[in-house]
């Protein structure tokens, strides 16, 4: 049985695996004579953790601890489900009412540009669409408060 195996060729199409890998080669190459001997180092220590997590299944289903663990994942995915509808109705909620409210400006600076001789066409075409100076900074830094938020 141990000479079936002799040679074995393992293709990699996803560059983030072979990124991944190239990195721990890199971090590790010092401890190994070849990167072969690191490759099958690698393999064998998936083969341990699939064959450890294996018998832990096993150990939970004779146990029926199992069956605790579903309902405290479940229970832990719920929570995430009500934040993350929470957070999205909160979304919608803004992002209608800011509708609402940009709707409103529309109409009503519309009316002044008319009053002070400002073409429609001109309006509609977009030629004072340009945005303030200093908005550009403003959204980098909600875009920046958002990833702190996110981190936490």
């Amino acid at each position: 049985m141990k000479d079936s195996l002799l040679k074995l060729t393992v293709r990699l199409y996803d560059s983030r695996d072979i990124e991944k890998l190239d990195k721990l080669w890199e971090q590790n190459c010092k401890f190994y004579t070849t990167q072969n001997s690191f490759v099958v180092d690698v393999l064998k220590r998936g083969m341990e953790s699939i064959i450890a997590e294996n018998e832990n299944v096993k150990d939970m289903l004779k146990s029926g601890k199992i069956f605790d663990e579903m309902k405290r994942l479940t229970s832990m995915l719920d929570r995430f489900v009500d934040v993350g509808y929470n957070h999205y109705k909160e979304s919608y909620v803004i992002g209608k009412e800011n509708q609402t409210l940009i709707s409103r400006l529309y109409n009503i600076i519309f009316r002044i540009a008319q009053d002070k001789g400002i073409s429609i066409d001109s309006y509609n075409r977009g030629f004072f669409d340009e945005l303030p100076e200093n908005f550009e900074r403003v959204t980098d830094a909600l875009i920046k408060e958002f990833d702190v938020r996110g981190d936490t």
